[in-house]
Order: C-alpha cells, then sequence, then structure tokens
C-alpha cells in the first residue's frame, strides 16, 4: 500500500506527459514549477518535483 500522499504516476511516459502539460501552463497560475520526475522508494511509483536536482 503506497505510503505517500502526493500524485503517482503510473509509469514515466504519464508523468512526463503531465511535466509537459504543467511547464506549458501560465507560470504565474503555479506556486511552484515542477521540474522533473523521480522515483519514490516509498511507494514504488513516479512523482513530480519542483528540485531541479537530486542531491
Amino acid at each position: 500500500m503506497p505510503t505517500c500522499t502526493k500524485t503517482r504516476y503510473r509509469d514515466r511516459n504519464a508523468a512526463l506527459l503531465v511535466l509537459a502539460q504543467i511547464q506549458n501552463q501560465d507560470k504565474a497560475s503555479r506556486p511552484k514549477q515542477e521540474a522533473r520526475v523521480y522515483f519514490c522508494d516509498d511507494c514504488r511509483g513516479l512523482h513530480l518535483t519542483s528540485r531541479k536536482r537530486w542531491r
């Protein structure tokens, strides 16, 4: 059972499609601008993040 509360995407293509749609929206309408897709070890799914790089 997923332990995180973020939106989970079933595969990389689905996440990238949503990311592209978000990045094409008016930037003033969103306080954070998602920058990339990442794999979550907790739910074994993919999420979006506004962090440009992983440390």
